[in-house]
């Protein structure tokens, strides 16, 4: 459980990319966002709105999670983050 106000720092693994020209709207999908793809494998954690995210020193705010999961066996969660 996740203390509120209280900073707790976990690692995962994943892949992190630029959205393509043709996804960027300036309103759902603005130009600087990350999508952010993390396995559940070793995920300690189920990722939430409210939680941040920090790459290459540079902090994220999460603006949309979806959860890839086959068969109803969650495999992956896919982020949407924004500075």
């Amino acid at each position: 459980m996740k203390t509120p106000g209280a900073v707790t720092e976990y690692s995962a693994m994943g892949v992190v990319a630029d959205y393509g020209l043709k996804y960027i709207s300036g309103t759902l999908i603005q130009k600087g966002d990350k999508k952010i793809t993390l396995a559940v494998k070793g995920l300690s954690i189920i990722p939430e709105l409210s939680d941040r995210v920090i790459i290459n020193d540079v902090e994220y705010g999460i603006v949309t999670i979806t959860e890839v999961n086959p068969a109803g066996t969650p495999l992956t969660y896919v982020l949407q983050a924004r500075r």
